[in-house]
């Protein structure tokens, strides 16, 4: 019975699979809303971090704070451990989960900044001679190094896989897209303002400012961000959600349209009517709602004031570009003109 109803979930999300839902479905529907905004939060909080601040000013902010080793030598150093960080991530993501990694890597990175901005203190308050000041220089690059890997661990590649499981294949292309600009973006703020805040706050300032946002950063995903470990993409509504209505608007075969007295007939009953038939028409199914119900009564009542129209010229009056639209009931039922 559980493999009965996991592979009807799976067939019914293949019949969107092949199509892709409007823009407006991303903010129209709440539950889509919902993984929208959380997808693109995730990397607006990755970018506050910090870690472009280490990767593109690293260097400079090193020999500012007069770590004892040159500037190409800490890059080195503290991309290798960011390399190892992401080996393990790799191994790990799928036993620990997306959310542990996110809120053990925020706290870890919480941690080690906070340390980093006191030891860079310290550093810049030093007089010229202190025996101290070489020391607190590879302590700070030990702190970078390990910031680094908890970074790799976590925030360096869970915003990117979390984005991909949520959303439903109608609206994955246009919601990933917009998580990728905001990545860009906040990537482009970020470069724009380290600078600044090195030369205005030094690099002890620019440190306390990232620990203040991975703070923040941890505080969101503890209230806002479920675990999505182990689930399938069918199992995403019950977390996330349900989506009430389909996102998409699939097209039918084309087909004849019977004269019918009724003015309404079910398609099952289609094949077997010998009535007369009009020229072929593109039937397309609009999503059911409080709106189709009304779309439905409006197109009943302008076939009953329309009898002696031709039916091609109904059918361009009430119709987008002469195309005949079957609507839905919030029931299920389907009814045509």
């Amino acid at each position: 019975a559980a493999a009965d109803e996991e592979l009807a979930l799976i067939k019914e999300s293949l019949v969107e699979e092949h199509a892709d839902a409007p823009w407006s479905a991303l903010w129209r529907n709440p539950s889509i809303r919902r993984r929208v905004f959380l997808a693109n939060l995730l990397q607006w909080m990755q970018q506050l971090t910090g870690v472009n601040a280490i990767l593109s000013y690293g260097p400079a902010i090193f020999q500012t704070a007069e770590v004892p080793l040159s500037a190409l030598a800490c890059a080195v150093v503290t991309n290798s451990f960011n390399l190892v960080g992401t080996i393990v991530m790799m191994l790990v993501i799928d036993r620990l989960g997306r959310r542990f990694l996110l809120l053990g890597g925020a706290a870890a990175m919480f941690l080690f900044m906070s340390l980093s901005a006191v030891l860079a203190y310290n550093i810049s308050s030093a007089t010229e001679d202190s025996p101290y000041r070489a020391t607190m220089g590879w302590c700070l690059l030990a702190c970078i190094c390990l910031y680094m890997t908890s970074f790799a661990v976590a925030w360096g590649g869970v915003p990117w896989v979390y984005p991909s499981e949520i959303f439903p294949m109608s609206v994955k292309e246009k919601a990933m897209s917009t998580s990728v600009c905001s990545q860009w973006s906040a990537n482009f703020l970020i470069a724009y303002i380290v600078p600044l805040q090195v030369q205005s706050w030094d690099v002890y300032g620019t440190f306390f400012f990232y620990t203040c946002c991975l703070a923040v950063t941890f505080c969101l995903v503890y209230a806002l961000i479920p675990e999505t470990n182990g689930l399938e993409l069918e199992q995403m509504d019950a977390l996330f959600g349900s989506v009430d209505s389909p996102l998409v608007i699939p097209i039918l075969p084309i087909i004849s349209l019977p004269h019918a007295d009724s003015h309404a007939c079910s398609l099952a009953g289609l094949g077997s009517m010998s009535t007369p038939t009009l020229p072929s028409y593109q039937v397309t199914v609009i999503r059911a709602g409080d709106s189709t119900n009304s779309l439905m009564g409006s197109i009943f009542e302008g076939g009953r004031r329309s009898r002696s129209s031709t039916e091609g010229d109904f059918l361009r009056q009430r119709v987008w570009k002469s195309t005949a639209r079957v609507f839905m009931s919030r029931s299920g039922a389907v009814a045509l003109y």
